[in-house]
């Protein structure tokens, strides 16, 4: 898996409240335990870097995801190929339940 690293001077977080500032909830949604664990790394030393707090959470098949999904993330960055359904099926019934949340796709 290749990553392009971006560096932030600041996180632009207008239109989001203090408490939304600390407690922003990811959900990564990768079948590759390694590339999973890569993002959740990228995740935590960005929220270091911006004094920031975020919930993740890690679903290896995009099926454990929504039967679990209610609405309730901030943002998923979601793998495109995966067994059973892949992320873009995945993305489409996302959007069917919440429209406001961020999908950030990733793949191998």
């Amino acid at each position: 898996m290749e990553f392009v690293k971006i560096k932030a001077d600041k996180a632009d977080l207008t239109g989001f409240g203090e408490e939304e500032k600390r407690r922003m909830k990811i959900a990564v949604v990768d079948d590759s335990i390694g590339d999973a664990q890569r993002i959740v790394t990228y995740l935590e030393q960005f929220q270091t870097e911006h004094n920031l707090k975020f919930q993740t959470r890690v679903f290896y098949a995009s099926l454990d995801f929504l039967e679990e999904y209610n609405g309730d993330y901030d943002v998923i960055f979601l793998d495109i190929e995966m067994p059973g359904s892949n992320g873009l099926e995945a993305a489409r019934e996302i959007r069917e339940r919440d429209q406001a949340v961020g999908i950030i796709f990733i793949t191998s």
